[in-house]
């Protein structure tokens, strides 16, 4: 990991994250990202659809109104 700047927490909570930040996972306005914690370190990523069954985030299709991934999508049709 490489430190890409350092910001002041404002009064109300806020930060602003460094352009570099948004540019090095294509964060642009408007878009969603995740905050996850351990322990003291706060990683933020990029937001992405998960599987509405196994929660996984990678290879996810949108089926029925329900994001679900194809490994999950192909178990279903096998039971069909």
């Amino acid at each position: 990991m490489r430190i890409i700047g350092v910001r002041r927490i404002e009064l109300s909570g806020r930060f602003p994250l460094p352009k570099e930040a948004r540019s090095e996972i294509s964060i642009q306005h408007d878009d969603h990202v995740e905050f996850f914690t351990d322990q003291d370190n706060i990683m933020i990523m990029k937001y992405r659809e998960r599987c509405c069954i196994c929660e996984e985030n990678f290879d996810v299709t949108d089926f029925k109104n329900r994001h679900i991934c194809s490994e999950c999508l192909d178990g279903i049709i096998e039971k069909c």
